[in-house]
């Protein structure tokens, strides 16, 4: 995303949602959005390791409010998409060409880690199907990840118990309890895709190794072409995934949510974090 290339149409709007795999990959998965929209890009995220989507979530002495009550949705009702000052035009061919040139685009994953909060999936299914709500409000095509299940379904206890006390320190769920816990939210978020016709995007065991939640690095440019040419329903312009570069890396990794607390000191930063010199402009929450 560094070529100097004036934007030549309105930015295509796009929405990420998710927790440490989308943090993870985030300069990848920009790269590809680009690419696969084939022009400047207007990112909204919402993000961050150990993100929960219904409840406050604390990893290493940084706290995030929930993706429900994040910023993103107040960015957005004060905000007008371009997409509906043309849709109340009269012209029907200018509506249609609008609306296929930069209707936005979403994508809603890492939805398992409230599993590990404790929640229920029922709670976590209404979380998830509350933001579907809202994508679609704002005329979004919405996709889901589904859950690991291939990868989580290979863990021995010891280790979930080892990951467990790692990643959540302070929550106690058993093995047997997380896995029933897993397998009913998948049935809830297949549900919520069908009923709502999105596309439910399957996560391939072999992206994980030894930590079965989070891909592995070397398959994050496969693995985010293959997630968002089937979230966007578009073809990539080349047959090889993207990678990125260290600087778009090391840059993607110091961009700062609109709110968040460090340490008990609530922190803030003006949005979008992110202006690209190709027009792309990227805000997160």
């Amino acid at each position: 995303m560094s070529e100097s290339v004036p934007p030549s149409r309105p930015l295509r709007r796009v929405f990420l949602l998710g927790a440490s795999n989308l943090t993870r990959g985030l300069p990848v998965a920009l790269n590809t959005a680009r690419d696969l929209t084939g022009g400047p890009i207007e990112v909204f995220a919402a993000l961050g390791h150990g993100r929960s989507y219904g409840i406050t979530s604390s990893v290493l002495g940084r706290t995030l409010p929930s993706i429900l009550e994040c910023g993103l949705w107040e960015s957005l009702d004060q905000q007008k998409l371009p997409i509906f000052s043309l849709l109340s035009t009269q012209n029907s061919a200018l509506r249609t060409q609008h609306s296929e040139l930069s209707s936005p685009l979403a994508l809603i994953t890492d939805i398992g880690n409230d599993i590990m909060y404790e929640q229920t999936p029922a709670a976590i299914a209404d979380w998830v199907e509350q933001c579907v709500v809202r994508l679609r409000n704002v005329g979004a095509t919405v996709a889901l990840t589904q859950l690991p299940l291939g990868s989580i379904g290979a863990l021995r206890p010891w280790k979930y118990r080892l990951l467990r006390s790692v990643l959540f320190p302070t929550r106690h769920l058993p093995f047997e309890d997380a896995l029933q816990r897993l397998h009913e939210l998948q049935g809830r978020l297949a549900e919520l895709a069908e009923r709502f016709e999105l596309s439910f995007i399957e996560l391939p065991a072999e992206w994980y190794g030894v930590d079965p939640i989070h891909m592995r690095r070397r398959v994050e440019p496969e693995a985010w072409l293959s997630i968002l040419s089937q979230a966007f329903a578009m073809n990539p312009s080349s047959s090889q995934p993207l990678t990125s570069s260290f600087a778009w890396r090391w840059r993607c990794r110091f961009m700062r949510p609109q709110q968040w607390s460090l340490l008990g000191i609530q922190r803030y930063q003006s949005q979008p974090t992110a202006l690209v010199s190709d027009g792309s402009t990227i805000s997160l929450f």
